[in-house]
């Protein structure tokens, strides 16, 4: 492979990725889950607010392109210590 074509290539392949980023993809790719942005544990203590928590991590979800169904497992994910247990 010449080096045009290999830039050529990776060219093609940047494209394809702001692309799925968008959600103007080919429905032919993979389905593709990000982790660009980052959430904070909820630890469910004094001072933290829930509600800002879950809207924040809304957010996040969205950014990373998870789909509906792994929401709740990705959040719940960044639960921790009684903040597991508060549903109980």
């Amino acid at each position: 492979m010449t080096a045009t074509e290999k830039a050529l290539a990776a060219a093609f392949k940047d494209i394809g990725n702001a692309f799925n980023v968008l959600g103007i993809g080919s429905a032919l790719e993979p389905y593709r889950e990000y982790s660009t942005v980052k959430s904070n544990y909820f630890y469910n203590k004094a001072g933290e607010d829930v509600e800002k928590w879950l809207a924040k991590i809304d957010r996040i979800l969205e950014v990373n392109n998870v789909i509906n169904g792994r929401k709740v497992i990705v959040a719940a994910a960044h639960l921790r210590d009684t903040a597991n247990y508060s549903r109980c």
